[in-house]
This record gives structure tokens, sequence and C-alpha cells, in this order.
């Protein structure tokens, strides 16, 4: 399987960096913390379980507990893993994300 975030900024196809001309907004939850898209802020608790697993539920990136979302939630280590597992290991990648940005 092969995905094409679409809250990504680019896809590598055949080695190449290609620019995602369609970049899905972030989501902001009713919790306060920031999620890669909508359709990861679901009450389905399988996928809950699978964006706490990627830690954006930690504390440290609710937004209301950081001064610069861009620099303390969007460049986070929690946020550099998901989208490199999106990228590198999509097997691995949470199962909204492989059925909404996957293609076989």
């Amino acid at each position: 399987m092969k995905l094409y975030p679409k809250c990504h900024p680019y896809w590598e196809i055949n080695g190449e960096k290609i620019q995602n001309p369609d970049i899905k907004p972030v989501a902001y939850t009713a919790q306060g913390y920031l999620l890669p898209c909508c359709w990861c802020d679901a009450s389905n608790p399988d996928q809950i379980k699978s964006m706490e697993m990627f830690g954006f539920f930690d504390e440290e990136l609710k937004v209301e507990n950081v001064d610069d979302i861009e620099l303390e939630i969007l460049a986070s280590p929690e946020w550099y893993h998901f989208h490199n597992t999106l990228l590198q290991e999509p097997h691995n990648a949470p199962q909204i994300c492989r059925q909404k940005c996957g293609k076989p």
C-alpha cells in the first residue's frame, strides 16, 4: 500500500518529491488539541487510540500549553514521527489514514 497523505505538503513518487496540490488543513479538537486533519478527529475509540499512540493528546501538545503552535506542536517529534510513518511505513499508519489517503 502507498499513502498520499492529504495532510502532508509533498508526496514521494518514484523517488521524486511531488508537491501536494490540495493540502488538507489541521483539525482543532473540542479538547484543545491539533490533529493532522478532520478525519483523525472522530468518536471511534480505535481511531482515538491511534491518535493517542502517536502522542497527539499529550498535555504538552495542547494548544493552550504552547507559545508557538508551529514550533512546539507542528514541528514536534510526535508530528514528525507521524508524517514519517505515513511516508516511510504506511502499513503502520492509522486505519483512517490508510482508508482516506491510501492507494493499493
